[in-house]
C-alpha cells in the first residue's frame, strides 16, 4: 500500500467519484480510515471527508459499529438534495428501529423533499418523526424542529414557525451544534423582523454576531453570508439606508460570486439617502437576471417621484406596483413593505392619488393577512404543539404590534383620503355613497366601490369626522352568511 490516497486539496467532482469506485477494497477501506481522520480534525476538512463517504456509501452497513458513525456525520453534512447521498439514506432508514440513524436518514430525506420544493410533503414527514424523537434532547430533535421550522416559514405559517424555532435553539445549545444553532436563530431573526419586533430582533442580531465571532474562519466566512443579507434587507425595510449601503460593500467585498444582488439592491438604497440621479446611473448598469427582482422597478418609481416633482409619474409607477403583483416573483414582507413605502411617498402626489390607493391597498391586504395568520394561530393552537405560558406571552405581544401596525395603515390612509377629499378627487369620492357616506362591510372590513366592488383598504379608512361611514355587508360576506345559515342556530349579531 503506497502513500494517502485522500488529498484535501484536490477537486471532488464526478471524475473523482468514478476513480474511487474503481479501487479495490484494499484501497477503499484506506480511504475511509483517512476521511475518518479528516472529518472532526477541522471544519476546512469537511469536503473531503464528505465526498469520500458520499463515494462509498454503498459500502458502508448501517447496523455496523464502524460504519454507522460514518453514515450518520454523512448525512448531517448533507446540505443539498443529491442521489448517492439519497441512496444512502434509503438504506439507512431500515437500520434499528428508533435509533438515531434511521431518525437521520429520515430527517435527510425531508429536508431533500423540502429543498426541491414539496413543503407540504416534507412538513408531514417532519411531523410524524418530531413525534418519534421528541424528548430525546439531541441534535437529531434540535435539527427535526429547525427543519420543520423552516417549511412552516416558507409555507406562509410564519407565527407557528416562529415558536418551532425557539425551541429547536433551546435544544441546539445544549449539544453545541453551532451551525444548526446559528441558522435556527438567523431564521429567528427573519420571523422577528416580519413582525418588526425589533427589540427582540436586535437582541438576538448581538447574539448572532458574538456566535459568529466565536466560530473558527472557514465556518465564520459561510454563516456570515446570510446574516448580513438579513442585515441589509431590514436595514432596506427599518429606512435606514446609509447602514445598507456599508453592508452591500462589505457583501459584494466578501462574496463577489453575489455581486448581482447587491447591484439589484444599491439602487433603491441610494434612493433613500437622496442620491436619485446615481441611482438612476445604477439601474442602467443592471444585468438582465435582475428582472427577477420587485427592487430595481421599485426604485425606478422611487426616482422618478423624486426627480420628476412637476410630472406625473404614472406610468414609470403603475409598472413598478405591476411587478410587485407579479406571482412569479419572490414573495414575502419585503414586497409588502415595498408597497407601503412607495404609497407613502405618493401620498402628498395627489395627480397620483389613485396608485397612492392602489399601493395601501396591496400592502394591507398583506397586513390582514397576517393578522389573521397571529389571530387564528392565538385562537386555535399549533397541530403540532402546545404553546407554553412564555409563548402565550410573546404571542400576546405579537398580537399587540399587528393592532400598532394597523393603526399606523390608518394613519396614513387618513392623510391620503383627506388629500383626497380637499382636492375633490376621483380617487375618494369613487367610495362615496349618495350620502357622501363610506359603505364599509361589519363582517370582513372591506369599503364598497361606487361599481359595486369592495376592496380590502376599507378596514383602515379611520373613523374621522369629514369621512361618514354606514356599515353593512358585502357580497362574500352574505354568500358565507348564506351559506352557513341551515346549520347555524340563530343570526349572526
Amino acid at each position: 500500500m503506497g502513500g494517502p490516497l485522500l488529498d484535501p486539496g484536490q477537486s471532488f467532482d464526478d471524475a473523482w467519484t468514478e476513480r474511487v469506485l474503481a479501487l479495490d477494497t484494499a484501497d477503499r477501506e484506506q480511504l475511509l480510515s483517512e476521511a475518518d481522520a479528516l472529518r472532526g480534525a477541522s471544519r476546512d476538512l469537511v469536503a473531503p471527508a464528505f465526498a469520500c463517504y458520499r463515494a462509498l456509501g454503498a459500502d458502508l452497513d448501517p447496523e455496523s459499529e464502524r460504519d454507522a458513525p460514518r453514515l450518520l456525520w454523512l448525512l448531517r453534512n448533507a446540505r443539498e438534495p443529491d442521489p448517492l447521498v439519497g441512496a444512502v439514506a434509503e438504506r439507512a432508514t431500515g437500520g434499528p428501529e428508533g435509533g438515531v440513524l434511521q431518525a437521520q436518514a429520515r430527517l435527510t430525506l425531508a429536508l431533500f423533499t423540502r429543498l426541491q420544493g414539496d413543503w407540504g410533503t416534507a412538513t408531514d414527514e417532519l411531523v410524524a418523526l418530531r413525534r418519534d424523537v421528541e424528548g430525546w434532547g439531541d441534535l437529531t430533535e434540535g435539527l427535526v424542529l429547525s427543519n420543520l421550522g423552516v417549511c412552516l416559514l416558507q409555507a406562509g405559517r410564519a407565527v407557528e414557525s416562529l415558536f418551532l424555532l425557539v425551541r429547536a435553539a433551546k435544544v441546539l445549545e445544549t449539544v453545541d451544534a453551532q451551525r444548526p444553532l446559528f441558522m435556527s436563530r438567523h431564521l429567528i431573526a427573519i420571523v422577528l423582523s416580519q413582525f418588526e419586533d425589533w427589540e427582540r430582533f436586535d437582541k438576538l442580531i448581538v447574539d448572532l454576531e458574538e456566535q459568529l465571532a466565536a466560530l473558527p474562519p472557514a465556518e465564520r466566512k459561510e454563516l456570515q453570508f446570510p446574516f448580513l443579507l438579513v442585515l441589509a434587507g431590514t436595514s432596506l425595510d427599518r429606512e435606514r439606508y446609509q447602514p445598507c449601503l456599508d453592508l452591500l460593500e462589505e457583501i459584494e467585498a466578501g462574496y463577489p460570486e453575489r455581486v448581482d444582488w447587491v447591484r439589484t439592491i444599491r439602487p433603491f438604497a441610494l434612493v433613500g439617502v437622496g442620491r436619485a440621479q446615481d441611482a438612476r446611473d445604477a439601474l442602467a448598469t443592471l444585468e438582465p437576471q435582475s428582472a427577477t427582482s420587485f427592487y430595481p422597478e421599485a426604485a425606478r418609481a422611487l426616482c422618478a417621484i423624486a426627480l420628476d416633482p412637476e410630472r406625473p409619474a404614472h406610468r414609470r409607477v403603475a409598472a413598478a406596483l405591476d411587478r410587485l403583483d407579479d406571482p412569479a416573483l419572490e414573495s414575502g414582507p419585503n414586497r409588502s413593505a415595498m408597497q407601503l413605502r412607495i404609497a407613502r411617498r405618493l401620498e402628498a402626489r395627489v395627480e397620483l392619488g389613485d396608485l397612492a390607493k392602489r399601493a395601501y391597498d396591496a400592502a394591507a391586504a398583506a397586513l390582514l393577512a397576517r393578522i389573521q395568520e397571529v389571530e387564528t394561530f392565538y385562537r386555535d393552537g399549533s397541530a403540532i404543539y402546545d404553546l407554553n405560558g412564555t409563548e402565550r406571552r410573546v404571542l400576546g405581544d405579537l398580537r399587540q404590534r399587528m393592532v400598532e401596525r394597523r393603526g399606523a395603515f390608518r394613519e396614513s390612509v387618513t392623510r391620503l383620503l383627506l388629500r383626497s377629499l380637499h382636492a375633490d378627487d376621483s380617487v375618494l369620492t369613487a367610495y362615496l355613497d349618495d350620502d357622501d357616506r363610506i359603505g364599509l362591510c361589519a363582517w370582513c372590513g372591506r369599503v364598497r366601490h361606487r361599481d359595486g366592488t369592495w376592496i380590502p383598504v376599507g378596514a383602515f379608512v379611520p373613523d374621522d369626522p369629514l369621512l361618514g361611514l354606514s356599515h353593512g355587508i358585502c357580497d362574500a360576506c352574505a354568500e358565507d352568511e348564506l351559506r352557513a345559515a341551515p346549520a347555524s342556530s340563530g343570526a349572526r349579531p
